[in-house]
């Protein structure tokens, strides 16, 4: 996993700022926006987005609060997920009526 660390003058592993540098640098991949936003209407949550991403947790979050494409599109996804567990709760309560 990736870790993603503020910019500045220390040694190690290279920082990033957004997700449009992750693409870039071959990190993420281009259409990692569209994939989020499919795992999230099939139900799926932050751990899988952090997963396909393959970043660590805490740079999940850092990008979260640095960058507002990355906090847009998961909140996107995350939306589309509990409108999935939604409507599979009230399927099986409407299959439990019938």
């Amino acid at each position: 996993m990736k870790d993603i660390e503020k910019k500045s003058g220390k040694r190690g592993r290279p920082a990033y700022t957004n997700s449009k540098e992750l693409v870039e640098k071959g990190i993420f991949p281009e259409d990692w926006r569209n994939q989020i936003i499919e795992m999230g209407k099939e139900g799926k949550s932050q751990s899988h987005f952090i997963v396909y991403l393959n970043i660590s947790r805490p740079s999940y979050y850092k990008l979260l609060e640095i960058d507002r494409d990355f906090s847009n599109t998961i909140a996107q996804a995350k939306e589309h997920s509990k409108l999935w567990w939604f409507e599979k709760v009230r399927g099986g309560f409407e299959n439990d009526n019938s």
